[in-house]
């Protein structure tokens, strides 16, 4: 997997937001999550198989579809190409399509 100046890159995707993209995090209980940071789970491979949730899960479509344009207070940035933002921080903080306050 590239790093964050990864060429293969689709364009509009935030740098760290290809986990959902590229891998995900299962919890020793089965929990699938678009990333260690997300507390959004969207399916148990206990109950459906891995391929299936990671082609039709719609919680992790969701997280999937997120462009930097449609961030507000983030598409005019001009570290958007580079941002480290992270849907699943932002989440928690109350808006997965919300910038991500690290309390600077």
């Amino acid at each position: 997997m590239g790093g964050l100046h990864d060429s293969n890159r689709q364009p509009g995707i935030l740098a760290l937001q290809r986990g959902p993209h590229c891998d995900c995090y299962i919890s020793a209980y089965g929990e699938f999550y678009p990333c260690r940071q997300s507390p959004l789970s969207c399916g148990n491979v206990r109950q459906q198989h891995f391929i299936d949730i990671w082609r039709d899960s719609e919680p992790l479509k969701e997280v999937r579809s997120i462009r930097l344009k449609d961030l507000s207070g983030c598409s005019q940035c001009a570290h958007g190409s580079t941002c480290t933002r992270c849907p699943g921080l932002a989440f928690m903080e109350g808006n997965m399509r919300g910038p991500f306050y690290r309390g600077l």
